[in-house]
């Protein structure tokens, strides 16, 4: 189910408890809508509609009690049922939006991140909340920092890695080969060893569902040439672009019902 039939069954839950026998023209009009995606249980709507019927035959004949009668049958019933799906999607959009995210010691852009995440509807898993299931998954109520890292990246869906220049580094002179690049000889920004380590275990663990941000100028590893980055800024353009990204990934993301992603937190170093 997508946001918008979920938005459409939300709706009908709604007008049915609204309303009476003599909106089921209305009602109906709403549940041919989820239908026509395949989002009602045959059986539910063919008793729906049964019930539908017997409404408008007894309104026919001047009947109204037995409308009433029909009709809080049908609502009970449909009510019920829209109760459980609108909860069971909500809870498998919240399941498709499982991120975990690996950040260095720059701060401010976890937070940005969390706070953009948080804009388009998903709630990345936080390293306490990834600490108490490593708890219950290795028996140990102080997992090492491995651990915790492991049990984040497994329950999640999608792994983003946050790679910005939080450390300076620059080659060993006496390492230097003739006609090398002489940038190494420079000091250039880097991403903490913590990152790389745990950049190289998202990789391996789950490769199709990582996704590795670049924030600002910085030295890459060499091991991962032709590996996707996505820069990420302030910039619409670039949000947009990573939005897009989680979208084709799986995520439950609608833009068009939101605007502060747009805009919130600060991704420059």
């Amino acid at each position: 189910m997508c946001n918008q039939d979920l938005d459409c069954a939300v709706q009908l839950l709604k007008t049915l408890k609204g309303s009476s026998y003599e909106d089921i023209d209305t009602v109906m009009d709403q549940l041919n809508i989820l239908d026509k995606n395949h989002e009602i249980d045959p059986e539910i709507f063919s008793e729906i509609s049964d019930y539908a019927g017997k409404i408008k035959e007894s309104l026919n004949r001047d009947m109204p009690s037995k409308a009433i009668g029909f009709w809080n049958q049908l609502k009970k019933k449909l009510v019920f049922y829209l109760e459980q799906l609108i909860k069971t999607q909500k809870r498998n959009n919240k399941e498709k939006n499982r991120i975990f995210v690996v950040y260095g010691r720059n701060h401010k852009l976890r937070d940005s991140m969390y706070v953009f995440l948080d804009s388009i509807g998903i709630n990345p898993i936080k390293w306490e909340d990834a600490k108490t299931l490593a708890q219950n998954e290795y028996g140990n109520a102080k997992p090492y920092i491995g651990q915790v890292m492991k049990t984040g990246m497994k329950i999640s869906n999608i792994i983003l890695v946050i790679m910005s220049p939080d450390d300076n580094v620059k080659l060993n002179p006496k390492y230097m080969k003739e006609n090398e690049n002489n940038k190494e000889e420079q000091w250039m920004g880097q991403s903490r060893a913590n990152v790389l380590y745990e950049m190289g275990f998202a990789e391996a663990l789950k490769p199709k569902e990582t996704i590795f941000i670049k924030i600002g100028d910085q030295k890459l590893p060499s091991d991962i040439d032709g590996k996707l980055f996505f820069e990420l800024d302030n910039s619409v353009k670039t949000r947009k672009r990573l939005t897009d990204e989680l979208i084709n990934l799986g995520c439950d993301i609608d833009l068009k019902r939101k605007s502060k992603w747009k805009n919130v937190g600060d991704f420059s170093v």
